[in-house]
């Protein structure tokens, strides 16, 4: 099945549904399954962590996000910021003259690059990261530009804070001077255990439908799994239908037997907790 969020996520939320439904029909004598379906997680994230802040709770989570056959443990947190370059224009042909409000940018880039790289890295899912998603500025090849805005994303592993993080790198800015940041989103990483319930539970249910071992892994995205670890302190995974790397390409598309496989998975998953 082709299509933009055929896999991230509604793949999962169908077989949730799907599930819930079958369970109103027969349901488990001790215990409930709720289905809470999110907005907003792609762009300021905060549509699970309201219904939290309102008083939503439960005892575990699985966030439907596509895994690729994987149960993942861990995710990375994220901070977006927006940074605002001031310079000097001048006449491209002598540019030491001026200050390039662009090549200023790329040169903080770099040096919060560098301190990044000097951080420990998590061993499920690997090092700090910086990513300098756009840039704008200037107009014309022979004028330095005295001004340019860029986008950056940093990825941060667990067990880091992203609060804490932010403030060493906004450090770095004040001292580089003539920049202005603003906080575009912010998100803490998560981890459960590996040896959680949860998780126990999820790998007999797989591979009493699959025939087979499922490995346990995590994600360098962030996901709203985030959210129930830290905000409510229960076992939280990612486990969901799909492929992770079709996520927002645009060819994106999802297995319908992948489907049907995580709806028994899920069915299992539900019968052996409650």
């Amino acid at each position: 099945l082709y299509g933009l969020g055929s896999s991230d996520c509604k793949a999962g939320i169908a077989a949730m549904l799907t599930l819930a439904k079958e369970f109103a029909k027969n349901p488990p004598k001790k215990g409930s399954i709720d289905i809470l379906v999110s907005v907003d997680e792609e762009s300021k994230g905060t549509g699970v962590e309201t219904a939290l802040r309102k008083g939503y709770k439960c005892d575990y989570a699985v966030v439907c996000e596509p895994s690729s056959s994987t149960i993942e443990r861990a995710n990375m947190g994220l901070i977006f910021l927006k940074l605002k370059s001031h310079g000097v224009a001048t006449h491209g042909s002598a540019p030491w003259r001026g200050i390039n409000a662009i090549e200023r940018i790329t040169e903080l880039v770099g040096i919060i690059r560098k301190y990044l790289k000097g951080l420990k890295k998590h061993k499920l899912i690997g090092p700090f990261s910086i990513n300098l998603g756009s840039v704008y500025g200037g107009d014309i090849p022979n004028r330095v530009p005295d001004y340019a805005e860029a986008l950056i994303d940093i990825r941060v592993p667990p067990p880091n804070k992203s609060a804490i993080i932010l403030k060493k790198v906004k450090r770095i800015i004040s001292k580089f001077g003539g920049m202005k940041i603003e906080i575009a989103k912010q998100k803490n990483p998560m981890e459960t255990d590996k040896d959680s319930k949860l998780i126990k539970q999820i790998k007999i249910a797989a591979k009493k439908v699959l025939k087979k071992n499922i490995k346990v892994s995590g994600s360098r995205g962030w996901t709203e799994a985030s959210c129930f670890r830290n905000m409510l302190k229960i076992e939280t995974v990612i486990f969901g239908p799909g492929n992770t790397k079709m996520a927002h390409s645009s060819n994106e598309c999802v297995e319908i037997k992948d489907v049907l496989s995580m709806h028994k998975i899920y069915g299992q998953l539900v019968k052996r907790m409650l």
